[in-house]
């Protein structure tokens, strides 16, 4: 039986700070994290042996289940807002702000994919969900810098809902790596520029 956690990474602080703050973070092993909806018997490959070393969570914000690894990044902007009508404007700060990040390291073809997925020629090489309260909106995501597709697939069933440029194509297919087109990608050097465009947005009041 697989052992399902409670949200416990690293910018789960976050998610209880009335703050603003941007926090870009390299896991430290193999997790799965489900998203709110998720179940594990329906999100996840049915090969409980594949899980013996994984840890595996359940956030609190929407979207469906991802991987993260030592060779994906998370990234986490949080802001203090409570108007609820804005969820749409703040993906799209967020997606704009790692567009421009990633241009900046050289990385010109990625563009929005669905709602909150950013791709590389239709496969997707990010997944964003915001996580909402009273007080504050929370945005976090992971971007595939070097994962394999095929170990993503290994993990992950298909999810219940897709949106339509998957095209109902396999985790393998769908998913790709930002150094499977850049291979001299930086990715410390993205993080930077990640971190230092949110954090000035934030300062001139523009994020939302």
């Amino acid at each position: 039986m697989i052992h399902l956690q409670e949200y416990n990474l690293p910018d789960v602080v976050y998610m209880r700070s009335v703050r603003e703050g941007v926090f870009t973070w390299v896991p430290d092993q193999t997790y799965v994290v489900l998203g709110q909806r998720d179940k594990p018997e329906q999100a996840l490959v049915d090969n409980q042996s594949l899980y013996s070393n994984i840890v595996v969570v359940k956030r609190l914000s929407g979207g469906h289940s991802v991987v993260l690894t030592p060779l994906t990044l998370v990234l986490s902007v949080h802001a203090v807002s409570p108007d609820i009508s804005r969820t749409k404007a703040w993906f799209n700060s967020c997606s704009a702000s790692l567009l421009e990040a990633l241009q900046l390291c050289g990385v010109y073809k990625a563009a929005i994919g669905g709602v909150s997925d950013i791709s590389i020629g239709g496969r997707k090489i990010l997944g964003s969900s915001v996580y909402r309260s009273k007080e504050i909106i929370f945005w976090h995501a992971v971007l595939n810098v070097a994962e394999s597709p095929y170990f993503i697939s290994s993990l992950l069933a298909h999810p219940a809902t897709e949106p339509q440029y998957r095209n109902k194509r396999s985790h393998h297919e769908f998913i790709t790596s930002v150094v499977e087109h850049y291979p001299e990608f930086n990715v410390d050097v993205f993080r930077h520029k990640f971190e230092k465009i949110v954090s000035t947005q934030m300062l001139s009041g523009t994020t939302l």
